[in-house]
């Protein structure tokens, strides 16, 4: 496939004119001026031209859970649906997101792993939706932010078991509620000291730690 427009974003405020996009299989295989893409292009399917528009790269959503709606209280409905109604939201969702440009989210925090098979199932191509790097369930004090979504933690081995089976359920990121949010007002207990953070707590490589929580949702 060859998908040409007036403008394509190469880099932060770098852009080729009358450029294009060459994609064969799953693959962006070329980016460049319309007349080189095309000349060393074979044959290809069906080709999607954009004249007067700009072609940029699959945003990235750092922060989303894809669990909460968008609503002001995101809560009333989480708590009252069951993981299937859950899960049939999310894939709502996921399809939103790609529809509007973002090709990439970082979930923190979910119920029960619902992002974990969400992904499996893109991955699979049976839902449309983003990639999704997933924290599966974040961990938190006993009553602190988010303690609804499983994750309540008390002393260093709870902490370490809960970091391994997230990371074996196949989490990209492990998701630590070191403060209070705007979910949660009075989560505010400290998890863990910074001087006891273990780099790697979990004989799977690859995991990494997303920050403390904002103060704000």
């Amino acid at each position: 496939m060859l998908i040409t427009a007036d403008r394509i974003l190469t880099d932060s405020g770098t852009y080729v004119e009358d450029g294009a996009v060459l994609i064969e299989g799953d693959r962006i295989t070329a980016v460049g001026p319309r007349a080189q893409v095309t000349g060393h292009s074979g044959p290809r399917g069906a080709d999607l031209s954009f004249p007067g528009a700009t072609v940029m790269p699959g945003l990235i959503d750092a922060h989303v859970h894809l669990v909460f709606d968008g609503s002001t209280d995101p809560l009333a409905g989480f708590t009252d649906s069951s993981d299937e109604k859950l899960l049939h939201d999310m894939r709502r969702r996921t399809e939103q997101l790609l529809s509007s440009g973002v090709t990439t989210v970082r979930d923190l925090g979910d119920r029960n792993a619902l992002a974990l098979r969400l992904r499996e199932e893109i991955g699979r191509g049976a839902t449309p939706g983003p990639r999704i790097v997933s924290a599966g369930t974040p961990l938190t004090t006993p009553g602190g932010h988010c303690h609804f979504l499983g994750g309540e933690v008390r002393g260093e081995a709870a902490v370490r078991d809960l970091v391994r089976r997230n990371a074996a359920a196949g989490a990209g990121v492990i998701k630590v509620m070191a403060s209070g949010g705007g979910l949660t007002k009075d989560g505010r207990s400290v998890l863990i000291q910074p001087e006891r953070i273990d780099p790697a707590p979990v004989d799977r490589p690859g995991a990494v730690f997303a920050g403390q929580e904002p103060d704000s949702q």
